[in-house]
């Protein structure tokens, strides 16, 4: 038997059972910053559907939304048409992280109900918004302003780009919103950015382009009685 290593790993022992029973004393501590992360996570969570039902009201022209309107919601939400959709816009809301986007998908939900379903464009929308920032969300409706170039087939070509403009581009174009130039090899002295506007693009800009996605504080949104 090694007595040196034995010493040494009773050593450790002895020491990670002294941090367990100091890390055990500051449970209430840890307690109390749980109970503080869960109301902030609550107060987001409540913001973000906020940001969603005030843009469904707006769409479906309502002037405020009552809780019967919510209670309809909800139906809706068990309806086995629309349940699988419903679920995967709410779950784009939650883990949303733009404010735009919210919005667009309380358009596309008020669509969902009044049509009891949605187009190809509108489901991949759905998921990616979830993922985009408001920030990439802006770069995007610039994006919409390059014009194809005559005699490319369509491709636009924006020139003396930023690296901030690639990673944004490669997003989109990952996430199904453009179209790649498969023409040509990006290298890291390129700088010009070379894109294909979509179906799905142009759904997006309408989207983004709607007055519904500005105006969230022209009509009240909270629950009524």
């Amino acid at each position: 038997m090694n007595i040196k290593n034995e010493m040494n790993k009773q050593a450790c022992i002895n020491t990670v059972s002294c941090a367990v029973k100091e890390i055990l004393a500051c449970i209430p501590e840890i307690n109390a910053i749980a109970n503080i992360s869960k109301k902030i996570y609550l107060e987001q969570k409540n913001r973000k559907l906020r940001d969603f039902f005030c843009a469904y009201a707006l769409k479906r022209e309502m002037k405020h939304l009552t809780e019967d309107d919510i209670r309809e919601f909800s139906q809706k939400c068990s309806n086995p048409e629309t349940e699988s959709v419903i679920n995967d816009i709410l779950d784009s809301v939650i883990f949303s992280g733009s404010h735009k986007s919210r919005f667009v998908l309380g358009i596309i939900a008020g669509n969902l109900l009044r049509n009891n379903g949605l187009d190809y464009e509108d489901m991949i929308l759905i998921r990616a918004l979830k993922d985009l920032l408001d920030e990439e969300l802006e770069r995007f409706l610039f994006f919409c302003t390059v014009r194809p170039n005559d005699g490319m087939n369509g491709v636009s070509l924006l020139e003396d780009c930023h690296r901030k403009d690639f990673l944004i581009m490669e997003k989109l174009q990952n996430l199904g919103i453009f179209s790649r130039d498969l023409s040509i090899r990006f290298d890291i002295k390129n700088t010009e950015l070379r894109f294909l506007q979509t179906d799905i693009s142009r759904r997006l800009h309408e989207y983004l382009e709607d007055p519904i996605v500005n105006s969230a504080e022209a009509v009240e949104c909270s629950p009524k009685d």
